[in-house]
């Protein structure tokens, strides 16, 4: 997962076979760049190899700048430093002192070049402005600034601000820290598994940045913090048995057409399917159900008893969720009829979270108005740029939860050739309910899944296949080129998922 790259102070001297065992890939030693005189202290015979950080304290002249780099490509000659994708990775810090900034850049990197004889990954530190460098390589500044009102930081933030990440704008390597003893009076609510979900979090977003090279770069501010806070992992990837799960079963009643409104519905729980249908209206909507098989024949009643016209119902095997009825039989039938518009719901429950009745309703309240399906329907036949529409407050970043969901996210990005970028500057409807164009979810049929590629149901809440699937439609439909719109709405009945109650 990743690689680490561990910051090293000038007095810290490592053990390497530690390191190695807590993770840490390559060491990021920091020296002066006019400094003629030092040594790197840090062996290469302990095992790892280095990233070196210039370190610009001063102004610096052209010509000072251009004869410190004759002096440091023969170090680069001789050392073992770090090799990203076949090139030599070089930090830079201080940049803004540099003569000519928007030109600066530009001249250090081809001396660089010229004198090392290939081509080199030359990253600034972030925050600093200098034109013409590869990408920038965060800090961690300790302790974040403090609200008025707050006597000491809060560490969760860092893993807010992880949660909620904006997409990158060029390549960045993203930063972690631990926190040492001293810094522990200047936090509340910090703790060593908040500090491995962070890195966790930022790992995932690194691998799929870098399309899933196994030495995508994460940088840890910290050696001592990390020795005090690192916990092996606990995860493993789980193998289940290959099971044969029984055929669905389809009941079909009415005649569709391709000028209704299509929409589909997975009904886990059948008293709340049909409270949820029988706010529908029947004129112009053809419904496409899901229903686990054993409960097929209850299903098919309730919709009779409640004068469904039209129906598509399936009886499905309990595997996947929602998602996986939804892309495996639901949507194959919409697409079959030939339906332009769609509206997607489920009976939401979220028992493993307190306000998850709460959230349900807001989402079943924001999109089954009589009024509300009306005008969704005049949005999407009028805006053939808005590829879906979402309740209101449930349009979030695909960075959310990423920890757990990075692995298929990675996975779908392999198998349908989507760039990180485009991965990363997506977004997603949490609780996966909403209306939209028919055509931006067509790509999820090329992707071919087969039930079993869903894992077996056992009460997961998150980082299953069916879990990455609902961010991957946001995914698709950015690649497009498309939006995804919000419900006007109050957005507070959206559960606090990624910190987002943290403050100061």
């Amino acid at each position: 997962m990743a690689l680490w790259l561990c910051r090293l102070r000038a007095e810290e001297q490592p053990d390497a076979l530690l390191a190695q065992r807590m993770g840490i890939g390559a060491w990021v030693v920091g020296v002066d760049l006019l400094d003629e005189t030092l040594s790197l202290d840090v062996s290469l015979e302990q095992g790892l190899p280095l990233v070196l950080e210039w370190h610009i304290t001063g102004p610096l002249a052209a010509d000072a700048e251009l004869q410190a780099v004759q002096r440091w490509v023969e170090l680069l000659r001789t050392t073992d430093f770090i090799r990203f994708q076949g090139r030599p990775l070089l930090l830079v810090h201080g940049t803004d002192w540099l003569s000519h900034p928007q030109h600066a850049g530009l001249r250090l990197k081809a001396a660089l070049e010229a004198a090392a004889g290939e081509s080199v990954w030359m990253l600034q530190r972030s925050g600093e402005l200098t034109d013409h460098f590869d990408g920038v390589c965060e800090a961690v500044n300790l302790p974040i600034p403090v609200d008025a009102s707050a006597d000491r930081a809060n560490y969760e933030v860092h893993l807010r601000d992880a949660h909620w990440r904006k997409a990158p704008k060029n390549w960045t390597i993203p930063a972690v820290r631990a926190l040492l003893p001293q810094d522990h009076d200047c936090y509340c609510n910090a703790s060593s598994g908040l500090y491995s979900d962070w890195l966790k979090l930022l790992s995932r977003w690194s691998e799929l940045q870098c399309e899933g090279a196994w030495d995508a770069p994460v940088l840890i501010d910290s050696w001592e913090g990390h020795c005090l806070w690192w916990q092996p992992s606990t995860h493993s990837n789980k193998t289940f048995p290959l099971s044969v799960d029984p055929s669905p079963q389809l009941r079909c009643w009415g005649k569709p057409s391709a000028d209704h409104f299509a929409v589909l519905v997975h009904g886990y729980y059948l008293d709340a399917l049909a409270r949820m249908l029988d706010k529908l209206p029947r004129d112009g909507v053809d419904l496409f159900v899901s229903t686990p098989l054993r409960q097929l024949p209850a299903a098919a009643e309730v919709l009779r008893h409640q004068n469904w016209p039209r129906v598509h119902l399936f009886g499905v095997p309990n595997r996947g969720r929602d998602m996986a009825p939804f892309l495996l039989d639901l949507l194959p039938a919409v697409h079959a009829v030939g339906h332009s518009f769609f509206i997607k719901l489920h009976t939401k429950s979220s028992p493993h979270l307190s306000d998850g009745e709460v959230w349900g309703e807001h989402l079943l309240n924001s999109l089954l108005d009589p009024a509300i399906l009306e005008s969704l329907l005049a949005q999407l036949r009028q805006d053939s740029n808005l590829g879906l529409i979402a309740p209101a407050g449930t349009l979030v970043p695909i960075t959310l939860q990423l920890h757990n969901n990075g692995i298929h996210l990675l996975q779908l990005q392999r198998m349908t050739g989507i760039r990180g970028q485009y991965s990363l500057c997506s977004h997603f409807v949490a609780g996966s309910m909403f209306a939209g164009q028919v055509s931006v979810l067509e790509p999820l049929l090329k992707l071919n899944l087969q039930r079993n590629d869903f894992e077996p149901e056992t009460a997961q809440t998150d980082g299953t296949l069916a879990h990455s699937l609902e961010r991957w439609i946001g995914v698709e439909v950015h690649h497009l080129g498309m939006r995804i719109d919000e419900l006007p709405g109050d957005p507070r009945s959206m559960p606090g998922f990624g910190y987002r109650w943290s403050f100061n």
